[in-house]
């Protein structure tokens, strides 16, 4: 028990070492939650100045003196959050985000400060910065909308970014930045990563196989039986279904690197993603057939790594042919989260 216990001590051990691993080779910074805070909340400001103005335009200068000024201080809050969103958090929500957010939304409002900054100091203002300001807005306005509940899910959804998610998101690099060599790279630690979490995985799945065998002598063997089918059949298709999810990752990463206008040689691509589906399964049979005696025992192991091995391959083919099908949300899900 001692050494069961050692032994995945060691395996969650070796995850965490390739978790940091990961940190370490990432390309981009992964935290979005302090822009994403600083994005909303810019928006409330200036959504909060806009309706200040429009209650203070059918009432004159004087009587509304407070209200400008409290309109210009809504107003340099949102701009100064918006120094605090970086560009690539824009970028991420949404590609035409960072130029509508500070060409026409940011500027509008610098503008309009400049003019209730004149009316307060001679009761009058410039009617073409005005215009200009109105037509900056309305044009944010025209790009926000049709997709304004879309736009503030993926913003509100970088900001409760987990530790999974900060790590998982290091694929996510830049189309101009995807290169075979970072491909091989990322292969290369995922494979490490996927025999890591697939051993763990696997004395997970072998429980109720664990505790079957526990209550083998206390039971009567038809109910062990009743119990050990079903038992057995889940344990297949939990690994079946892990190393689906491997085919179809290794696949997604392939296309994601040959996205890249400048990636040559893409049977290359493919072919370094067909070894990397395999390779894993190969290790993890040959250190389980070193530990087994029964010649039996390590034919049967042969036969059963030969066929998910063929499985895997088969899927990764066939989802390189028909990528459509990746979008199926059994596994659509686990990519979306990876990439």
């Amino acid at each position: 028990m001692k050494n069961s216990f050692n032994k995945t001590s060691k395996k969650f051990g070796c995850i965490f070492f390739m978790l940091s691993l990961f940190f370490s080779c990432s390309t981009r910074t992964t935290d979005f939650e302090n822009d994403s805070k600083s994005f909303i909340a810019s928006i409330k400001a200036f959504q909060h100045s806009s309706e200040m103005i429009r209650e203070c335009k059918d009432f004159d200068y004087q009587t509304n003196m407070s209200k400008y000024k409290l309109i210009i201080e809504e107003m340099n809050k949102g701009i100064e959050l918006s120094h605090n969103v970086r560009d690539e958090f824009l970028d991420e929500v949404n590609p035409e985000l960072k130029f509508q957010y500070r060409n026409n939304l940011v500027k509008s409002q610098e503008i309009f400060i400049q003019n209730i900054g004149e009316i307060i100091k001679t009761g009058n203002s410039s009617y073409t910065d005005n215009e200009k300001a109105n037509q900056l807005l309305n044009t944010y306005i025209a790009f926000e909308t049709p997709i304004k509940e879309e736009l503030f899910d993926d913003a509100y959804d970088l900001r409760k970014i987990t530790l999974l998610g900060r790590v998982v998101s290091i694929f996510k690099i830049n189309i101009e930045e995807r290169s075979y060599m970072r491909m091989f790279v990322r292969l290369l630690i995922s494979n490490v990563l996927a025999i890591l979490i697939f051993s763990v995985f696997s004395v997970i799945i072998m429980i109720p196989l664990l505790l079957i065998g526990v209550l083998d002598k206390k039971l009567p063997k038809k109910i062990v039986s009743i119990f050990s089918v079903p038992a057995l059949v889940l344990v297949f298709v939990c690994q079946f279904y892990f190393w689906m999810l491997w085919a179809s990752y290794c696949s997604i990463v392939v296309f994601k690197f040959i996205e890249n206008p400048n990636s040559e040689h893409h049977w290359l691509y493919y072919l370094t993603g067909f070894f990397a589906v395999s390779a894993p399964i190969a290790l993890l049979s040959n250190k389980e057939e070193g530990s087994l005696e029964n010649v039996n025992e390590k034919k049967r192991n042969r036969w059963v790594t030969g066929l998910v091995s063929f499985s895997s391959v088969v899927i990764y083919i066939i989802l390189t042919i028909y990528p459509e099908l990746m979008e199926y949300k059994f596994i659509s899900w686990f990519n979306n989260l990876i990439l």
